[in-house]
């Protein structure tokens, strides 16, 4: 499990600009890395140990306002897609030689 979560962050931190770079792939691999943390990070974690034991807590809000973001900014490139310029069919009928 220790890799898929190094795998998942890895992913998070290299595609993390996607916005920035207007990538929809790195966009995609974002959401993807997104929905991997979610499912693999605890929200609470403690250990007890000789020297006083440590605990920590994770807030999944942050990644999912980020994944929020990541699947908006893939809707609007639809929203581009299926909008703009599409194929042009010209016509020849008043073409001369």
């Amino acid at each position: 499990m220790a890799s898929d979560l190094e795998t998942a962050k890895a992913a998070y931190l290299a595609n993390a600009d996607y916005a920035t770079e207007q990538n929809e792939t790195k966009c995609k691999a974002f959401v993807n890395a997104c929905r991997k943390l979610l499912l693999l990070i605890p929200t609470t974690y403690s250990r007890d140990n000789e020297a006083g034991g440590e605990s920590y807590g994770f807030n999944p809000d942050v990644i999912r306002s980020e994944l929020e973001k990541a699947e908006a900014f893939l809707a609007s490139l639809k929203d581009v897609d299926s909008g703009g310029a599409g194929v042009v069919f010209i016509s020849m009928e008043d073409y001369r030689d």
